[in-house]
């Protein structure tokens, strides 16, 4: 039986909305590994969907929505941040990466974006109190309308 679809709370769906592309970049991360694709085009697609959406995205909820700095599962979440950002900066600087670097960076950022979906957004959606919540949706919405979503020019996901 397939898991239930998570109903979250409108306030915070902006960030679920996005963490489906973080998906899409996993699943593309490993179509890539699989077809033996170069890996310059790999670390190339990397970097711009860091620069383009990821970077955009963490900082969003660091700033927003993680404002329960001593919160166990906050914290969880930002190491988690550090960890993926150490992880891109390393393919964005190694002369050789390996198929596990790829396969490991799409590892830990699949587990980060269902840590959020299944543990921490349902928490923080009964901890943060509910005017806190539209105040932060409000932004997260405007944040959203203002995210330029540029196509990447090489869909290597596409090809075979």
């Amino acid at each position: 039986m397939a898991d239930k679809p998570i109903r979250r709370n409108e306030n915070i769906a902006p960030l679920s909305r996005d963490h489906y592309q973080g998906l899409l970049f996993c699943s593309r991360i490993r179509k890539g590994v699989k077809d033996n694709l170069d890996f310059g085009r790999l670390v190339a697609y990397v970097k711009w969907f860091w620069e383009n959406d990821m970077k955009m995205h963490f900082n969003s909820e660091e700033v927003n929505l993680f404002i329960l700095p001593e919160d166990e599962l906050t914290k969880q979440a930002l190491s988690e941040h550090v960890i993926i950002k150490e992880n891109i900066n390393y393919l964005s600087i190694t002369q050789e990466p390996t198929a596990d670097d790829f396969l490991e960076l799409a590892k830990i950022v699949d587990n980060h974006i269902r840590f959020e979906e299944r543990i921490l957004f349902p928490y923080l959606e009964q901890t943060i109190p509910e005017g806190e919540i539209i105040r932060i949706g409000k932004i997260l919405l405007e944040d959203e309308k203002n995210h330029c979503a540029i196509a990447y020019s090489d869909e290597f996901w596409t090809k075979k």
